[in-house]
């Protein structure tokens, strides 16, 4: 299974652009946690301490985006997800 997650760069606070990466899973909490294995050091910036998703950041599926960052969501072949900051909305 072949699914896009997109880390825009201002979750990361201070890197320009974005981090996109190949991962794997069947929800999106499994894709991002897939990613996180590989680089440790990204988890602060996605998940608070208790395991929630960092206030601000928001979860888009395919472009749209995921009510109350259900990160439990089936994701699928060739779906897209892209972690984004807020802009205040």
């Amino acid at each position: 299974m072949s699914i896009k997650l997109i880390v825009d760069g201002p979750v990361l606070e201070n890197i320009n652009g974005k981090v996109q990466v190949e991962v794997r899973g069947n929800t999106v909490v499994k894709c991002i946690n897939y990613l996180v294995q590989r680089q440790p050091s990204i988890k602060k910036f996605i998940f608070d301490d208790k395991g929630n998703l960092c206030q601000g950041n928001l979860i888009s599926l395919n472009g749209t985006f995921i009510e109350n960052n259900d990160l439990s969501h089936p994701v699928k072949d060739g779906d897209e997800i892209w972690i984004m900051k807020s802009s205040g909305f």
